[in-house]
């Protein structure tokens, strides 16, 4: 297992002790707060919060405090956080680096959007389309997966994307391009997109997102 595979093992196990925790808590006839669990066993008013955020890992002796705070037998809280190691083990959970699940959010994002977009990862290879840009090309996912994306575009316009576009993405700056792409009907269709480099909050940098959008001037023949 690797470092950043053990600190979501971590995060996973805390989680499952502050689901079970948090519902114990809120199914106490007295429904104490946070702060009255904390001060009953002289907690400290914040260590009980972070437990019931999934963000501190307990001691022995506070796991105890807490189980006997909350009426039930340490073993209890224990069996939660087994059960979650256990759905790990055998692959019913998946754990996710902190990237992934920042790519995650940026995909369930994307799914959420009426506008055309598009992920690409940092070696500049399409990772994500939403489906708006998928219905838009009549293509399946895989098809322009990688460097796929680049066959549908106009075969004049593909050097200088390789150009420009690629030296911008290379400095990680935004950049907005138009080119010529070959939409669903088989005809190449001008479209304008602007792309934002993205990074997850500790500042490691995911890729691009960008946003197209299908451009037609008066005067402008479809090839």
């Amino acid at each position: 297992m690797t470092g950043s595979e053990k600190v979501v093992l971590k995060r996973e196990l805390q989680q499952a002790l502050s689901h079970i925790v948090r519902g114990l808590r809120e199914r106490l006839p007295q429904k104490p707060s946070q702060e009255e669990m904390a001060e009953a066993i002289g907690m400290d008013r914040s260590y009980w919060g972070d437990l019931e955020r999934g963000e501190r890992a307990p001691t022995l002796y506070n796991l105890w405090r807490m189980a006997m705070a909350l009426d039930t037998s340490p073993s209890r809280l224990v069996l939660a956080i087994d059960q979650r190691y256990q759905r790990i083990r055998k692959g019913t959970i998946k754990l996710q680096t902190p990237t992934e699940q920042q790519l995650a959010h940026l995909r369930q994002f994307m799914d959420e959007a009426y506008t055309m977009k598009w992920l690409a990862n940092p070696q500049r290879e399409n990772i994500y389309c939403n489906k708006p840009l998928l219905d838009w090309l009549g293509r399946k996912l895989e098809e322009i997966q990688g460097n796929g994306w680049k066959k549908l575009m106009h075969p004049e316009d593909r050097n200088r994307d390789d150009g420009q576009n690629a030296r911008r993405y290379l400095r990680r700056e935004p950049y907005v391009s138009r080119y010529r792409m070959l939409r669903a009907d088989q005809t190449y269709q001008c479209v304008a997109q602007q792309a934002v480099p993205m990074y997850t909050p500790k500042g490691v940098f995911l890729g691009f997102m960008g946003t197209m959008i299908e451009i037609t001037e008066p005067g402008e023949r479809r090839d």
